[in-house]
């Protein structure tokens, strides 16, 4: 069984398998992380993509879905054995090994969701609920069971959109109508939400993984990249129309790092199938490297004539105009994968970074229940509040993130530092010099450290002397 050190590299390993279409050595990996933590959401969601991916490549009929149930029958009756003597973990265990079988089921996934909440695991019962949304759009169940989780979280909009979802599919639906009515009441909707609703409305992830049909060579050097990409050329000739080619010289054009010619081809493959996720964000993601090479040269260039205000300027509207960009499609990443915790964290560091505090702070509230980022996440909002001038709940917040954190590492050290500012601020120099002494003790030349022992420690002396 692997160790929790050991997690992260299978997952890694895990993803480079599923790039390279070895589903099977991948379904190995992910099962052993699984083992070693049942509850990590990453590794039971790329677990799930990996089967759908698979379980998309091969032609399906009605016999064969009957086929499945019916071998499924013995896991199923012991799923719900295993529910009515509230054995939750062996549920669990039950559904994952029909979920093998057919990963797009959802009486399956419906299952399993159910059993998730039983066992008090909320962030995975959300994730598999999302999953059922995403591949069966008319499953009302799960969209009342989303509205409610996200309802207990006080996540107010994503709680309507899915109540929305809902009259859509039953416009006489009274508890969805009254319950969007109860919310609309409570929180205003967002400007231009239901543009962005309208969207989210119409995705039903129709995608097939650019990973199914991607080539098995790789391409190492620029002149390989030439070669594949005059091939992948030939071939897009002959079938100007399959999307997935163009996206696949999308790849290789970024590869080579001809960054235009990227973005055309994700452009054609988003023109040829205008709701497949995958390109959008690799769009982005292209479209955003742009921005940052854009801003290396304004850089450089004003780097070069420091007094030359115009290349200033201009090097500063570069750089507003890629946080504008990057906000935004932060912001639609976690509308579209709202339990995806290190993006809701970006984007929380995002909004500090443009002083929006209390956006910041919304966010890391609810980062601050992932294990991961627990520690982050709690160091942010201590910046907050302090930046908001709330220093009791700010010293609060690093003292929190202090008692977790590794001193040894940077985020420790960072932490440790800005509680010892605090606790300097509001007069506790005992405390100060304390917090100031785990790192001085570890590294003289951190920040200026060895300046604020010796400030410290003076206060000290002063403020006992008075008393």
């Amino acid at each position: 069984m692997p160790q929790p050190q050991d997690i992260s590299k299978l997952l890694q390993r895990a993803s480079e398998a599923i790039d390279k279409g070895n589903y099977d050595y991948s379904f190995e990996l992910l099962n052993d992380v699984l083992k070693a933590a049942p509850d990590d959401v990453k590794a039971r969601m790329t677990l799930r993509n990996a089967q759908k991916a698979k379980f998309e490549k091969k032609p399906h009929t009605a016999l064969g879905a009957v086929g499945t149930v019916i071998t499924c029958l013995p896991n199923l009756m012991a799923a719900w054995l295993a529910r009515a003597f509230r054995k939750y973990g062996a549920a669990i265990d039950q559904y994952e090994k029909c979920l093998a079988r057919a990963p797009l089921f959802a009486s399956f996934l419906w299952g399993q969701s159910m059993a998730f909440q039983k066992a008090g695991k909320e962030d995975l019962a959300l994730v598999t609920l999302e999953f059922l949304r995403q591949n069966k759009a008319g499953h009302v169940a799960s969209l009342r069971e989303l509205a409610h989780i996200y309802e207990r979280r006080n996540d107010i909009q994503r709680a309507m959109q899915r109540y929305r979802l809902i009259l859509q599919l039953r416009p006489h639906d009274i508890e969805a109508g009254k319950q969007l009515h109860n919310l609309a009441a409570t929180e205003s909707i967002q400007e231009n939400w239901d543009r962005g609703e309208s969207f989210q409305e119409k995705v039903r992830d129709k995608e097939k993984s650019v990973r199914l049909e991607q080539s098995q060579k790789t391409v190492r050097t620029a002149g390989e990249a030439a070669d594949a990409i005059s091939r992948l050329k030939s071939d897009i000739e002959e079938n100007p129309e399959k999307p997935i080619l163009w996206a696949e010289l999308g790849d290789l054009e970024r590869r080579r790092d001809d960054i235009p010619g990227a973005i055309d081809a994700y452009k054609k493959a988003l023109e040829l199938d205008p709701l497949n996720q995958l390109y959008l964000q690799k769009l982005m993601d292209a479209q955003l490297a742009q921005h940052d090479a854009r801003i290396a040269e304004a850089r450089a260039a004003a780097g070069q004539s420091q007094g030359d205000k115009a290349l200033q300027d201009e090097l500063a509207a570069l750089e507003s105009r890629r946080r504008d960009f990057w906000l935004a499609e932060l912001k639609r990443r976690v509308d579209e994968r709202p339990p995806e915790t290190a993006l809701r964290f970006g984007l929380g560091q995002l909004y500090f970074e443009l002083d929006r505090t209390n956006e910041a702070i919304a966010e890391f509230q609810r980062v601050v229940r992932d294990l991961k980022f627990r520690v982050q996440a709690t160091a942010m909002l201590g910046k907050c509040f302090a930046r908001k001038g709330l220093d009791e709940l700010a010293v609060g917040q690093f003292e929190k993130a202090l008692q977790e954190a590794n001193i040894m590492e940077e985020v420790g050290r960072d932490i440790a530092y800005n509680l010892g500012l605090l606790y300097e601020k509001v007069g506790n120099y005992a405390a100060a010099e304390e917090t100031y002494k785990k790192i001085f003790e570890l590294d003289i030349n951190y920040r200026d450290i060895a300046e604020k022992m010796e400030t410290v420690y003076k206060k000290r002396r002063e403020k006992n002397t008075n008393l």
